[in-house]
């Protein structure tokens, strides 16, 4: 073989040599291309993942930071009324049954899971679950105007109730570990009192009542002096 011939055979072979090696490079090159491409598809999907993850989490926080939040509201609400009950309580005036109201003939609701005492002059009418009380003299009308009625509380009732009054002032009475809340004014031109039942900061009873024929003020206050319920 000539000279210039074995030139060209070694400069072949070389050029063959760099081809396989430039072909192997390449196809690693793919491979770890490859390789990249899936694990950065891998992170993507973890990142989104971490990122649903701690969405929920931070849904889940904050759904227990407003209940907790209710929960100091309703706590702190709570502790305002059992303050102004305390307040009240203090300024209450205590009623005690006179000897005169023992004697007078009692009554017992057991809806309402109430007893009491009324004056003679008075006579009770049932309807339910609302105690009404009549003046006895009134009895043969057809509708007479009741001078005490006591019904279950209710907020929206009481604002009626007390829409019924007029010149009013706050009365607080205290009776057999009860506290008494609410008005002393004119009701159907009677002085009477709007008030709700009221202890361990919830109201219980509404009682609506006034003056009447044959029954005073002093005899309203026996009546409330007068009432149990039933625990």
């Amino acid at each position: 073989m000539s000279r210039t011939m074995n030139i060209f055979a070694w400069i072949l072979l070389g050029g063959m040599a760099t081809g396989l090696g430039t072909g192997f490079f390449l196809y690693q090159a793919n491979l770890e291309r490859q390789m990249l491409s899936m694990q950065a598809a891998e992170a993507k999907l973890q990142a989104e993942d971490l990122a649903r993850r701690s969405k929920t989490l931070a849904d889940e926080a904050n759904t227990k930071l407003d209940q907790a939040s209710a929960e100091v509201k309703r706590a702190q609400d709570l502790v305002k009324r059992y303050e102004e009950e305390r307040r009240m309580i203090e300024q209450a005036e205590v009623l005690i049954a006179t000897t005169r109201a023992r004697s007078w003939k009692e009554y017992l609701n057991i809806p309402l899971g109430i007893t009491l005492r009324l004056p003679n002059a008075a006579k009770e009418q049932l309807n339910d679950s609302t105690f009404t009380s009549i003046p006895a003299q009134s009895a043969s009308f057809a509708d007479p105007d009741p001078w005490l009625l006591i019904e279950p509380y209710s907020a929206d009732r009481e604002k009626i109730l007390l829409a019924s009054a007029s010149g009013t002032s706050e009365a607080l009475f205290f009776s057999s570990g009860k506290l008494y809340a609410g008005v002393r004014g004119t009701l159907d031109k009677q002085t009477g009192y709007v008030l709700r039942v009221q202890s361990a900061a919830s109201s219980t009873h509404l009682i609506w009542m006034h003056a009447a024929p044959g029954i005073r003020e002093a005899d309203l206050l026996d009546v409330i002096a007068s009432f149990t319920f039933r625990s």
